[in-house]
């Protein structure tokens, strides 16, 4: 983001993981590894590997590395229908912090009301995450997914489909 916006982006992720681990909930920011215990070996061990070779060349991670602003562990959700006793169930999060300006992009899809680009900019973040996520199955479980043409879900993208996905 520019125009300074990075700057409210760190600061607001900040607040939020403190928050959670204010709550008791474990928080890990600018996360790599999010899906490790997710993703069975050998492929998780192969992206482990090329992410450990490409800090061992002082890269920060390799071409198409899924980084969450943050990953929380065993986070209460809001699953309860009548039992207001305050045990529900729990989950890992994914999060991402995305801050959105008044502009032509943002607002010029049509009516606001109805397509609110902060929905839009929701939808952009899960489409671009489940995209990212196969494409590391084509790059380090290729033997499941084969060329990515054949429907087949990997070992990633199934992580990805473990965690709660609400807005």
């Amino acid at each position: 983001p520019g125009g300074g916006f990075r700057i409210l982006h760190d600061q607001v992720k900040t607040l939020i993981i403190t928050f959670l681990r204010l709550a008791g909930v474990e928080a890990d920011e600018e996360s790599a590894l999010w899906m490790l215990g997710k993703v069975r070996n050998p492929y998780m061990q192969r992206y482990t590997d090329a992410i450990l070779h490409a800090q061992a060349q002082n890269k920060t991670n390799p071409e198409g590395t899924i980084v969450a602003d943050f990953v929380a562990r065993d986070f209460p959700v809001p699953t309860q229908a009548s039992n207001d006793s305050g045990l529900g169930a729990r989950t890992d999060v994914l999060g991402e912090v995305k801050t959105l300006q008044p502009s032509k992009n943002s607002y010029d899809k049509g009516n606001c009301q109805t397509n609110r680009p902060v929905n839009l900019r929701a939808t952009q973040a899960v489409r671009s995450y489940r995209r990212r996520a196969a494409g590391l199955d084509q790059k380090y479980a290729q033997e499941v997914v084969g060329d990515g043409t054949n429907g087949q879900v990997g070992p990633f993208e199934t992580a990805l489909g473990e965690f709660y996905t609400g807005n």
